[in-house]
């Protein structure tokens, strides 16, 4: 029969935060791989945009799409670097976040490109200050909208979800145009 070695007895609190250490960089290191991949798959969705025409209908098109994901990665990523630093701005970004419409409204004047090129610059900016952030401060948190929200569920919500669901928002609506 074999021994199996038993590790419980000598398990101490240093071993299983090195151990719950382990999966938190792990999970940061995802959550950078996505925003990368956000970056990229925006870069090559504006290549394939024309032009800056008003959308039809209640919905955004893909170019006013492309404007707000510009707008937002800029934003979250000033949340993410503020929170990590355990600034409480949860009072400042209800009214900031007020204004993201009438700024996506002058955005949306400016070329697909120009836009995606905005949202890999924030993206570039908030993953190297993700890589470089003691983990500790990475979840930081703030009371905002009657939760307590870390600067990592602010990256993995706000920023990768967030903007993973408009690209396949912008994606949608590239489609809808394309004639059958």
């Amino acid at each position: 029969m074999l021994a199996m070695k038993i590790e419980s007895p000598t398990f101490t609190e240093d071993d299983y935060h090195e151990v719950i250490g382990g999966y938190f960089e792990r999970e940061r290191r995802h959550l950078i791989e996505r925003l990368r991949a956000i970056a990229e798959k925006t870069v090559d969705l504006a290549a394939q945009l024309d032009g800056n025409d008003p959308s039809a209908g209640d919905d955004w098109n893909a170019t006013e799409t492309l404007a707000h994901v510009a707008t937002t990665a800029q934003f979250f990523g000033w949340v993410v670097h503020e929170v990590t630093r355990g600034h409480d701005i949860a009072a400042r970004m209800l009214d900031l976040m007020r204004l993201r419409d009438p700024l996506i409204v002058d955005m949306v004047q400016q070329s697909p490109r120009t836009l995606a090129q905005q949202v890999r610059e924030s993206i570039d900016r908030t993953v190297a200050f993700l890589e470089d952030v003691p983990y500790d401060r990475f979840r930081t948190t703030i009371e905002f909208a009657g939760r307590a929200l870390s600067a990592e569920d602010f990256t993995r919500v706000s920023l990768v979800h967030h903007l993973e669901d408009h690209l396949e928002q912008m994606h949608g609506a590239m489609e809808d145009r394309t004639p059958r």
